[in-house]
């Protein structure tokens, strides 16, 4: 005799907590192998599970249409009825290879290929042989964790006798600490000691991670920035971001080809060889790697699990490719309420793919008489940029409209690549408790130098409140001055308020709309003024 005991995991309760208990011969699938299969070819599915009688091999046949990438679901018939759990692969693209455990460093996968493959014991590695040559970068990519396995996966590639592959050596020059408390593997914002010796853009050393300066703290009660994706904290040349403790020395350093020396300086060298943990966003604890061969010839790729752990239901697929450099492009909000008379901002974001790092231009189209929008820029490197959405004092909703269209170009590979998203139809709304403006529609301002802006606001519906303001989309090196801790504020008795933007002496000449926007504390509505041209001229000679 047994007692089952259910309950919520947060210990919440009501009629809408419903469930459905199953007990006895329950067929459930826990894990499938391989994870994938080429599109038309064929392949055995061996399966995991409980309860599954014979069925723990099914012979499946991909179609040759079917769409790579896509989920195919594995048939499975069992004394007991369909089973629980996910059986499906997912469809290739390369030739396949399934890896035995027992030949580890005789297995070979093509490049372009996919390796399928265990980690069926705690502390095992597989190795594959790769043939790459010099000029021609290869992406190595795992995907484990996103088709369900447990694996937390690494790779690192080594020399056919088993050693490792310099990618980098790195020089220390200046250190500073981490102080305040300790810091998340995710989060942009370091707390530091001291920042006298570094400048924006300087790349430091932190346990294992080497990362970049986006923004230096404003002040000593602030973060040192550093740049960001998808809201991770980015990690240059592979290297996987972690736990940063209170006390870890972080060390400036400069980038240099491996086996670089230099005369003792009192700070360490790092040796970094070419190796990863997690690839970044969009990979989760899958490992991927850009490798640029150093010579023509064969090299070993070995793939491990993180944590020394291991079993049957380890699976991965390993994928060595060339890259193939593009982005996706998105907008928000797609289907926007204008106020009329004023603005909203509409943000840009940029999927960026397989090392793309240029500039995309991008424009809104179908945009209906009475409503504009400035043509702008996501900058090299980055992954977004905003701009005003504006309707004019007589603007209406527009009785049949096409719907609002993002068009994005970007050159890759000497090639226009061109994408578009299609969103809803835009709408006005009456004016809110805010109406924002700016006294100069352009302004220029030289690197090393700054220019002021001014903003005004008219409060409507017996609002009263303060008002903070934001600056969106300042080029990178271009920022407000002085803002203070409460940020760029006008009071309860102000109805303007002037502010200089400063650019870096290292700023290029460049032409960009920004937003300038008023913010209602009380309700988090947003009420922009028309987008400011702003103009960084060729500095002075």
């Amino acid at each position: 005799m047994y007692a089952l005991s259910i309950r919520d995991r947060e210990y919440r309760g009501g009629s809408q907590l419903r469930y459905r208990l199953h007990i006895g011969d329950v067929p459930v699938v826990t894990s499938v192998f391989p994870l994938g299969v080429q599109r038309g070819t064929e392949a055995t599915i061996h399966l995991l599970g409980v309860n599954l009688g014979a069925a723990n091999d099914v012979h499946l046949q991909v179609p040759a249409k079917a769409t790579i990438g896509s989920r195919l679901p594995v048939p499975i018939a069992t004394p007991h009825g369909p089973p629980l759990g996910d059986a499906s692969i997912l469809v290739g693209e390369f030739p396949e290879v399934v890896g035995d455990s027992e030949t580890a460093g005789k297995q070979i996968v093509a490049a372009p290929g996919t390796a399928n493959g265990r980690i069926v014991r705690p502390g095992m590695t597989d190795t594959w042989r790769f043939t790459a040559k010099k000029g021609q970068t290869l992406i190595l990519e795992v995907n484990a964790r996103r088709l369900g396995s447990p694996l937390d996966s690494y790779i690192e590639i080594l020399e056919p006798k088993g050693q490792p592959i310099p990618r980098a050596t790195l020089r220390s020059v200046a250190r500073t600490y981490v102080i305040f408390r300790d810091h998340d593997s995710a989060g942009p914002g370091i707390r530091i000691e001291s920042w006298n010796e570094l400048a924006m853009n300087d790349y430091l050393w932190v346990g294992n991670e080497l990362i970049r300066i986006r923004e230096l703290p404003k002040n000593p009660d602030d973060d040192c920035q550093f740049w960001s994706l998808a809201g991770q904290r980015r990690g240059y040349l592979d290297t996987t971001p972690t736990h940063v403790y209170l006390g870890a020395p972080m060390y400036k350093v400069t980038i240099h080809p491996p086996g670089t020396a230099f005369p003792p300086n009192g700070f360490p060298v790092i040796h970094l060889n070419y190796r990863n943990d997690d690839g970044g966003p969009g990979f989760g604890k899958d490992s991927r790697l850009f490798f640029d061969p150093p010579a023509d010839g064969d090299y070993l790729v070995r793939l491990g699990d993180a944590r020394g752990q291991g079993g049957t239901d380890y699976a991965y697929r390993l994928t060595i490719r060339p890259p193939r450099p593009s982005y996706n492009i998105g907008f928000s909000p797609n289907a926007p309420a204008v106020w009329k008379g004023g603005a909203i901002p509409i943000t840009v974001s940029a999927e960026r793919i397989d090392g793309f790092e240029g500039p995309i231009d991008v424009r809104l189209d179908n945009v209906p008489a009475g409503f504009s929008a400035p043509a702008t820029t996501i900058p090299a490197g980055e992954a977004s940029t905003a701009f005003a959405l504006t309707a004019d004092a007589t603007a209406k909703t527009p009785s049949k409209a096409p719907p609002l269209k993002l068009i994005a170009k970007a050159l890759i590979n000497h090639q226009e690549v061109v994408r578009e998203m299609t969103g809803g139809v835009l709408r006005v709304v009456e004016p809110g408790d805010l109406v924002t403006t700016t006294e100069q529609s352009e302004v220029t301002v030289k690197p090393g130098q700054q220019v002021w802006l001014t903003t005004k606001i008219e409060r409507r519906n017996k609002f009263r409140g303060r008002v903070p303001l934001d600056v969106r989309r300042l080029p990178y090196g271009v920022r407000v001055l002085d803002i203070g801790l409460n940020g760029i504020l006008i009071t309860e008795k102000e109805s303007s308020r002037r502010f200089a933007i400063y650019a870096e002496p290292w700023v290029q000449p460049t032409t960009h709309p920004i937003v300038v926007l008023a913010k209602q504390e009380s309700t988090g509505k947003e009420f922009a003024a028309r987008s400011v041209l702003l103009k960084i001229a060729e500095p002075s000679r």
